[in-house]
């Protein structure tokens, strides 16, 4: 303490030469005392705060200083560092417990008002600082004296004007200061002390209001200006002032009862307790200040949309109206409304207000919803949302207000669909089915079921939501069935079918997850009100019934209508589980029918239903859901094909064999009778043929994937031990071929003795021999129609021949029906028809292949419509007709050797293919060069599969041909294919390709 007092004295002693000046000869902007206040209260800095043992020195400190403030003058330098002077004592010494006496206090407090005006004005940032400190440090120390709570009392006017100044003085600062959140936080800071420590109540009823608009500017500050702390005290403060100034049990309101919400805040109140300032007439003059305050500042904390401070409000929110819910009645609808619309639990019970909860819901919230679905205002169904299920749970007139709030949703959802969405004048493009199919995944996916522009997406989700909540507060089915029923059958929804659309999505979202999950806890089951595990049953029936009604009017419904009643499916599904069996017969082919839709949106609702159902009742299993209902799905078939509805029929079957397999097939036995009639009565409508021949391919993709799962596996001969070459007995491969060649020689002929008796049934005369020849021929010309019957003598097979192949007789049978029709329509002028089925008969010749026997037919058969269309003038078909030769020739062996040889000059006189693009120079054999050109694609590929196709065609024949026509073979080759890949064939084309490499 001496080293300290050392130190501090010769500071003091210049400082005092100038203190104890007459104010005549004292200069209050002397240089010289400014340097040594800033001296003195460096080394003040530096002094521990040690309460009594600093009492000595501070009152040696404090003499030169009462000295300076005696003074008339003083510049505004030297004022701010006798602030800091008194700041840098009151933290030595003053702050602590019974160390500022009571008459020290009442000196002081004007004596800090003085000072903080003689300040700049307005203060600059290091004036504010210095004026903050000294007032923090002088209210702490007034706080931690015996008579903190007696101070400022209202019989001092004295006292409360200059206290009035100071709260003034820091209000200003915390207003324009909203960049120093620092500073902010500890003006909050002194304030709090203020209101919780040092006034009564009494007294903060003199400074309220000023306070209460200060602090309303500062939370109206726009943007985010200022930070979300100061906010969050800021609205403490706010909240206390309130609370304890308008505290009903202090005052004693009373407000007679009222009939009649909307009378809230205008009746008659009364103090009962009246003090000297808060009586009757205050309360009445200044709540309505409060709510005006209220109105302003509330809307912009809650469009800054922070969490913390949404907790703060919701806090200062639960505490008025828990303290003064009489006093300020009127505050009572904005502040109700203002929980509804942040959505976190309060510290009070709504539903003690329920009817201003109803009232607010019912003439605010559900007349704004068509507003908020115009212009994307998700608060409104938060806001609704959070009323019913917390506020409204136990009202009388809840399902009144649910059934208005969900037609105002249905009403704002049709009026926007009437403004926004237009017919279009335009054709719509229909995808091809055979695209749809072949980029189909059935995998489940969100999609947004309403328009895009008629709401996004994310509100569509806060709309769903929001029904789906409202659809768990209803106590019973019989009161969730009769408000879907009131939905479903509004008078509106005659003849709109947009409406009723809208209705459905509605009514079925009110069921969506309100039922206990597989995954829910034993503890959550137990938690679970009977509200929410209800069976909906009744209320899901109701729904289906409507969805069949609504189905009859096919050609009516729009890809939104469509959506909305696979999306309302998929929810019943969910919700009857197992039960949903029985309603697959009206409604699986449907689903079924719309995966393979043109719109997009329909496809995934369609395919997100139909996982549902599978993992609903057959564990995941698509395949068994098929397989399982195929009779219903025949049957939905069968009916349409035998009206004529020939639409997506074939498209249906396509995707059912894609999903189930052609097992699903083997039970359309029927269905495909039918189908080969429609190609006899309907052959000349090319594009019900082309879906019909799409049809055929898919089954041959099923039915090789079943029975063919190696697709490198080649079944090219039906009898091992036969020898089929063209030079046979040249051409030998197996042991067992040579055996059988050994034993067909022929034996010498055997004599016949005619003295040996007759046979059994050898004629004994001409005329038995005659009668006999006779009654032969007459059971050959009755057996003339066995014969040629191709599909009886198919369904028995050739006698004696061993089955085989790997495809069962139906199949196979199936199989060459799909050649037959296929060759016949091949003279349809369709060219899409035309390639497909080309691309059918290709796939066909292979598996055929299997049982070799048969196949030969069908060569034979097929052969020249295939030929002929190499000639056509379109490329593509060309192509593909190729390709199918292709084929035909690698699987049938030299059968086709004679008709091979026939076909280049049949190329060469009528392909046009080879008229446009045969190289027209000479050929020489010397060189073997063919210029190279460039062909369109189209041209190209078909240039390429003739070349492999004839390629394929000398491996089987080779030295049969003549060398030109080889040559010939050749040239055309050339354009597409080197001439080391032709020489890669087979050894002659090795040879002949050497020689035209090397002559010279």
């Amino acid at each position: 303490m001496s080293e300290q007092f050392q130190e501090l004295k010769p500071i003091c002693v210049a400082v005092s030469k100038y203190a104890f000046l007459p104010q005549d000869a004292f200069d209050g902007e002397s240089k010289e005392l400014l340097k040594h206040m800033r001296e003195l209260n460096s080394t003040l800095e530096n002094i521990d705060a040690q309460g009594s043992d600093n009492g000595k020195l501070v009152e040696y400190v404090f003499i030169p200083i009462s000295h300076i403030l005696n003074q008339s003058q003083l510049g505004r330098p030297q004022t701010k560092e006798v602030l800091r002077t008194l700041t840098q004592l009151f933290r030595i010494y003053w702050q602590h417990e019974a160390l500022f006496s009571d008459k020290l206090a009442t000196q002081l407090f004007p004596i800090l008002n003085y000072l903080i005006k003689n300040l700049d004005q307005p203060p600059n940032s290091q004036s504010k600082i210095v004026t903050i400190d000294a007032l923090s440090i002088f209210f702490t120390a007034l706080g931690n004296q015996s008579y903190a709570t007696t101070f400022f009392t209202d019989n001092d006017f004295r006292l409360l004007s200059h206290l009035t100044d100071v709260i003034q003085f820091i209000l200003t600062i915390l207003l324009e200061t909203p960049e120093d959140h620092s500073l902010q936080l500890k003006i909050c800071g002194i304030l709090s002390e203020l209101y919780r420590r040092l006034l009564s109540h009494e007294v903060l009823s003199y400074v309220l209001p000023g306070n209460i608009s200060v602090l309303t500017k500062v939370l109206c500050i726009p943007g985010v200006n200022v930070n979300y702390r100061v906010i969050c005290k800021v609205i403490q403060l706010y909240g206390y002032l309130l609370m304890n100034v308008y505290d009903d049990l202090e005052l004693q309101t009373t407000v007679p009862g009222l009939e009649d919400v909307a009378e809230l805040g205008k009746q008659e109140i009364t103090v009962r307790k009246p003090f000297r300032h808060r009586d009757s007439k205050w309360l009445k003059a200044t709540r309505g200040q409060i709510l005006l305050a209220l109105q302003n500042c509330i809307p912009v904390l809650i469009k800054r949309n922070n969490s913390k401070i949404n907790e703060t409000l919701v806090r200062m929110i639960s505490q008025t109206l828990s303290s003064c819910a009489k006093s300020l009645n009127n505050c009572i609808p904005l502040l109700i409304e203002t929980l509804l619309n942040l959505g976190e639990s309060p510290s009070v019970e709504l539903y003690t207000y329920s009817d201003t909860v109803y009232d607010i819901a019912r003439n605010k919230l559900v007349m704004q919803i068509p507003h908020s679905l115009q212009f994307h205002v998700e608060q409104t169904f938060n806001s609704l949302q959070y009323a019913i299920k917390t506020g409204l749970s136990n009202h009388p007139n809840n399902n009144v207000l649910v059934k208005e709030a969900l037609e105002a949703v249905v009403n704002g959802l049709d009026s926007l669909f009437c403004s926004r969405i237009k017919k279009p004048n335009e054709k719509i493009l229909v995808q091809s089915s055979k695209v749809i199919l072949h980029g189909l995944i059935l995998e489940p996916s969100e999609m947004q079921l309403l328009p895009s522009n008629v709401i996004d997406k994310k509100l569509e989700y806060i709309l769903v939501q929001f029904i789906s909540e409202i659809g768990q507060t209803f106590q019973s089915d019989s009161e969730l069935a009769e408000t879907i029923d009131y939905l479903l059958n509004h008078e509106g929804n005659d003849n709109n079918r947009i409406r009723q659309s809208i209705s459905l999505f509605v009514s079925a979202t009110l069921l969506h997850k309100t039922t206990v999950t597989d995954d829910t806890s034993p503890i959550d089951e137990i938690l679970v009100t009977d509200t929410s595990v209800i069976t909906k049953e009744e209320a899901s029936y109701t729904i289906l019934e409507y969805i069949s009604g609504l189905s009859t009017l096919e050609n009516e419904l729009t890809d939104f209508s469509r959506c909305c009643i696979l999306y309302s499916l998929n929810i019943m599904a969910q919700n009857l589980q197992a039960e949903f069996q029985t309603e697959l017969i009206d409604f699986l082919y449907p689903i079924v029918e719309d995966i393979i839709s043109s719109s997009p949106a329909v496809r995934q609702f369609a395919t997100n239903c139909v996982v549902t159902l599978s993992n609903v009742l057959y564990q995941g299993s698509i395949k068994e859901l098929i397989l399982q209902n195929v009779d219903y799905m025949i049957e939905s078939i069968s009916q349409r094909l035998n009206l004529g509805m020939t639409g997506q029929v074939t498209t249906v079957l396509m995707l059912v064999c894609q999903m189930a397999g052609y097992e699903t097939v083997l039970s359309f036995k029927d269905v495909l009778e039918t189908i080969f009639k429609l190609l006899d009565y309907y052959h000349g409508y090319d594009d019900l043929c082309q879906q019909i021949f799409q049809f055929f391919e898919v089954v041959t993709v099923e039915m090789k994937r079943l029975y063919l799962p190696n697709t490198d596996a080649v079944y090219r001969l039906g009898d091992p031990h036969s020898n089929h070459s063209t030079f046979k007995p040249w051409g030998l491969t197996t042991e067992d071929q040579m055996e059988r060649l050994i034993n067909s020689v022929k034996t010498p002929p055997t004599v016949i003795d005619e003295d040996l008796p007759l046979g059994e049934n050898e004629p004994a005369n001409f005329q038995e021999y005659f009668d006999a020849k006779l009654k032969i021929k007459q059971e050959d010309k009755d057996s003339d129609d066995e014969a040629d019957d191709e599909e009886e003598q198919l369904k028995n097979g050739p006698p004696k021949v061993e089955w085989i192949s790997p495809i069962p007789r139906e199949s196979y049978r199936t199989l060459i029906q799909f050649n037959q029709y296929g060759e016949r329509l091949l003279t349809h002028p369709s060219k899409p028809l035309k390639i497909q089925i080309l691309k059918v008969m290709k796939m066909v010749t292979s598996m055929l292949s299997t049982q070799y026997d048969l196949l030969l037919p069908q060569v034979a058969q097929v052969w020249d419509s295939v030929v002929r269309c190499t000639s056509d003038t379109d490329h593509s078909i060309v192509n593909a007709a190729c390709e199918t030769l292709k084929e035909i020739i690698d699987y049938s062996g030299d059968f086709i050797a004679k008709r091979f040889l026939d076909l280049w000059p049949y190329l060469k006189k009528n392909c046009a293919l080879l008229r446009e693009t045969r190289y027209k120079g000479s050929f020489s054999v010397s060189n073997a060069v063919i210029p190279k050109r460039n062909f369109p694609p189209v041209t190209q590929n078909a240039l390429i599969s003739m070349s492999n196709m004839l390629l394929s065609g000398l491996q089987k024949t080779e030295v049969q041909w003549d060398e030109t026509d080889v040559l010939d073979v050749i040239q055309c080759c050339l354009l597409v294919v080197p001439l080391r890949r032709i020489a890669e064939q087979s050894l002659f084309l090795s040879d002949i390709c050497w020689c035209l490499s090397h002559d010279t």
